[in-house]
């Protein structure tokens, strides 16, 4: 599908080649991380006469992290407060032209003891519970993220949680599910870990059977580590819905920063998550860099393709899983349409059996307006000269896929879009049983910047 590069058809050097996992990890990064209601945009909190008294009258407002939960919040090799959290106070620091002292050099476990005595004003990051609504005020979450568990390679699918009944699950002293797990599911033996590291070090070290804490955490250690040996084996049916909390005394504090957060738009929530999810595609030239971060990746991936296969041999002998891989295709189907990657199918026949919303947003063209590839690359390469050599060379590497049974070498290519505008995309695809999932990587800002 449209243009070749004149630079990928001489070198022929793949300059990016994902594979169908890749996009899956991008899907549930993009679908999960942003908040589920509208934004304001408007950048104006638009605070009454009496809270911008109340905060004159406050001068000092203590905030504290934690300082190991990266990538959501977590101190820097300086000790300072990093991470997602951090840039969304910042941004409500400038909104409100306030200033908070930071709160450093505790774990979380001592700066969730003095929280409670109300030493420390607020924090950023924690999820609602019975519990905590004694001596704290939330506002509305604005990030959400699945939690799940995690296990060493050679454990299987765990299709409910009551599989773990009787076993040693690690977790994280002082979260949510200290509160969740025993109330839901009292027979799993709870080992506390002080932090995410020391919940994936019991993990690894056969102390216990598995660790329960949120994906974008766990799997930014993984990613960071290098570890291939650990895994996501289920899924549980909590969700960190991230608010920030407030001491209970300053009901007012909680108004006015639930006003600063619904005026931060969608794109400073997207540029949030674009800087700190821990695997992406990295806009620039430093090559050496990207291509060690996919090497790590794919070492990760390869062995989620090897407990795939597990998988199914294992399915084949548990009926009770039926209902299990009908709520996962399901998930897929969701992370298909809210991925943050322009994907489409394409059967056999060169039929467009679906695309996803971030197609539409990219390139304009809906589904009934590309029906099929010989559509799309007559709207996208209007002239018939590289329309007629994107087809064959999109139709080569179909071919060389299925030969060496791998993924679609990438493609860069120049694509027209509804509006005229033209943008320079990489094309990778994955082989389906039926299908091919294909995926368009915007490189548009990069090639200017190579260029300049």
């Amino acid at each position: 599908m449209f243009q070749l590069s004149r630079r990928q058809q001489k070198t022929g050097v793949p300059v990016f080649s994902p594979g169908m996992a890749v996009v899956i990890v991008f899907c549930i990064y993009a679908g999960l991380c942003y908040p589920p209601y509208a934004l304001s945009a408007s950048g104006d909190p638009g605070l009454t006469g009496e809270e911008r008294a109340w905060l004159n009258d406050h001068p000092i407002i203590r905030v504290v992290q934690d300082p190991g939960w990266p990538p959501v919040e977590f101190a820097d090799s300086k000790r300072n407060p990093s991470g997602m959290t951090s840039d969304y106070l910042k941004i409500i620091e400038d909104r409100l032209g306030v200033r908070f002292e930071r709160v450093t050099g505790l774990s979380w476990q001592e700066a969730y003891t003095r929280l409670q005595k109300w030493e420390i004003d607020m924090t950023t990051s924690v999820a609602v519970t019975p519990e905590r609504k004694k001596f704290w005020i939330f506002t509305q979450p604005y990030m959400k993220i699945p939690i799940v568990i995690f296990a060493q390679a050679n454990v299987t699918y765990i299709s409910n949680m009551r599989e773990l009944s009787g076993k040693k699950i690690a977790i994280v002293d002082g979260y949510a599910v200290n509160d969740w797990i025993p109330r839901d599911f009292p027979d799993i033996l709870l080992v506390k870990a002080g932090n995410s590291m020391e919940g994936l070090d019991l993990i690894q070290k056969g102390d216990v059977f598995a660790y329960i804490d949120n994906m974008l955490v766990v799997s930014y250690y993984l990613a960071k580590q290098k570890t291939a040996n650990v895994k996501i084996v289920g899924e549980t049916p909590y969700v960190n819905a991230q608010s920030m909390a407030v001491r209970k005394d300053w009901p007012v504090l909680a108004e006015i920063l639930q006003k600063a957060l619904d005026s931060i738009s969608e794109a400073e929530h997207a540029a949030i998550y674009q800087k700190w999810v821990p695997i992406r595609y990295e806009h620039g030239v430093d090559h050496r860099l990207l291509w060690q971060a996919l090497a790590v990746f794919f070492l990760i991936l390869s062995g989620l393709v090897v407990w795939n296969r597990k998988l199914s041999m294992e399915i084949r002998h548990r009926k009770e899983a039926e209902v299990a891989l009908g709520r996962s295709e399901e998930r897929s189907k969701k992370l298909f349409r809210v991925a943050a990657v322009p994907l489409c199918y394409i059967d056999k026949e060169g039929i467009l059996a679906d695309i996803n919303d971030r197609f539409i947003q990219t390139f304009g063209y809906t589904l009934k307006e590309v029906p099929c590839l010989a559509e799309l690359y007559r709207l996208a390469c209007p002239d018939p000269e590289y329309r007629r050599w994107v087809a064959e060379a999109w139709e080569t590497g179909v071919k060389k896929a299925v030969k060496e049974k791998k993924d679609i070498d990438p493609m860069e290519v120049q694509a027209r879009c509804k509006n005229g505008e033209v943008r320079t995309v990489l094309i990778s695809g994955s082989l389906l049983d039926q299908s091919i999932l294909a995926a368009f990587f915007d490189i548009t800002e990069r090639k200017q910047a190579e260029e300049k």
